[in-house]
């Protein structure tokens, strides 16, 4: 009697917690929604999972919507960051190596850096020694001062790029002295991104949508059809034609189209920005110097800089342009330059990055020359030269266009830390320094009459 009173109890009691439930949360009907909270709540928890846990890639559009990598699978560097291979091409995946650059960018621009030549060939591209000789003086005092200046660098070890390129600066700047007023040398200025060539890559895509013809539609009581409430008329001379909407026309052309674009911007040449670059003066006494000689009658030669400067700030507005100072913060004091330094050091990049920026910086300058010549027989006569150097070790070469693009020709390399090599290597320099000063700039002056005179012409 007692069990059977205590089972009562128990029964009553869960009747009325069920119709306590009720009364409080009731019941979801089927097929109702979840509850907004509940969702939301989820939906954040899956974002925050698939979060990956280095800050660095939160800057990848692809961060989000991918599941986190497991942290067993990543390493940490010691700045505290996360990378997958421990590689600073993890880090940084749109920089390429110097390999990398050399064959996806310079060589889609036809510029072949060492590109193969004789011995005969790297002879014709040295300038020839100035009739009355180079001072041998002050090449001996600049070779002097620059190779003791490298033995110092090389004692410290902390020495950086700057002080080695600031040793080259110096000695640059005592040959030039012997050239008084002709030349300039403009430190670390960027150029004008306009003068690098454009990487071009092969596109498949769809061929360009075609028009459709739109010839006028002709009302059916002007073609002498009958109404719709006569066609099923038997005297009807002959049948309606079909509705505009059945009529099929042949369908565009699926065949794909091959065609050139512009590439990505990693892959597109870097902007020079040379640690040295070398050129013809824009002063006026450069300018003046035997105008007699060059200019044409009634232009003298401050006419022509002017000429050329104005051309050059209407560059953007006018059809006939002509790009002769590189550098974007212009007027420079820099024209027509023909000598550009990449200097690197061991703790930045290496000697191969040098080479790269050197070939793009020569291919502008290749193209300065190459707009102010357009006779074919004064485009055979171009060239450059650059000087590529890390730390001691100093590399020197000479840029002629090639086809569409240039070659860049090994003349000789050098270490400065040798007293032979540094007085080698100045004397090297003394010799394209005299030619920028002496022919080069004759054949610019020249060059500038002969535009100048096919303006006029036209």
């Amino acid at each position: 009697m007692k069990r059977t009173t205590r089972e009562g109890d128990a029964a009553a009691t869960s009747v009325d917690e069920l119709k306590r439930r009720r009364q409080t949360s009731p019941l979801k009907e089927k097929g109702s929604p979840e509850p907004l909270r509940e969702k939301s709540t989820e939906r954040v928890s899956w974002w925050l999972q698939s979060l990956p846990q280095s800050p660095r890639s939160l800057a990848s559009p692809d961060a989000v919507g991918q599941p986190a990598e497991p942290a067993s699978a990543r390493s940490q560097d010691p700045s505290g960051s996360f990378h997958s291979d421990g590689s600073s091409a993890a880090l940084c995946p749109d920089k390429l190596a110097a390999h990398q650059y050399r064959v996806q960018v310079l060589a889609r621009l036809n510029i072949a850096v060492d590109a193969d030549a004789d011995e005969n060939v790297r002879q014709r591209l040295l300038p020839t020694p100035p009739a009355g000789g180079l001072d041998e003086e002050r090449t001996a005092a600049a070779a002097r001062e620059l190779y003791e200046g490298a033995r110092a660098l090389l004692e410290r070890p902390t020495a950086s790029g700057d002080e080695w390129t600031a040793l080259l600066n110096q000695a640059l700047h005592c040959l030039m002295r012997a050239v008084p007023g002709r030349l300039c040398c403009v430190p670390n200025r960027a150029w004008q991104p306009s003068l690098k060539p454009v990487t071009l890559l092969h596109h498949i895509g769809p061929p360009s949508p075609q028009k459709r013809n739109s010839a006028p539609v002709i009302p059916v009581q002007a073609q002498g059809y009958p109404t719709p409430d006569h066609t099923n008329s038997p005297a009807q001379p002959h049948p309606p034609p079909a509705l505009l909407q059945n009529r099929t026309e042949p369908p565009p052309s699926s065949v794909p189209v091959l065609r050139l674009e512009p590439a990505p911007p990693r892959l597109q040449p870097k902007t020079p920005r040379p640690d040295l670059s070398i050129g013809l003066s824009d002063s006026d006494a450069a300018w003046k110097d035997d105008e007699e000689s060059w200019t044409r009658p009634s232009l003298r030669g401050r006419d022509v800089k002017e000429i050329l400067a104005d051309m050059q700030h209407a560059a953007h507005q006018e059809s006939v342009t002509l790009v002769t100072d590189p550098c974007t913060a212009s007027p420079s004091g820099l024209r027509f330059p023909f000598l550009t330094v990449e200097a690197k050091s061991a703790d930045s990049a290496t000697i191969a990055d040098a080479e790269n920026l050197a070939a793009v910086s020569a291919a502008c300058a290749l193209r300065i020359l190459g707009d102010l010549s357009k006779a074919e027989n004064a485009a055979s006569k171009l060239r450059t030269f650059s000087l590529t150097t890390e730390g001691p070790v100093h590399v020197l070469w000479a840029h002629i266009p090639q086809g569409k693009g240039s070659h860049m020709i090994w003349l000789g390399a050098y270490r400065i830390t040798h007293r032979a090599s540094a007085e080698d290597l100045v004397r090297k320099l003394a010799l394209i320094l005299h030619w920028g000063a002496g022919d080069f700039a004759d054949w610019v002056k020249r060059q500038c009459v002969q535009f100048i005179d096919r303006i006029l012409n036209a």
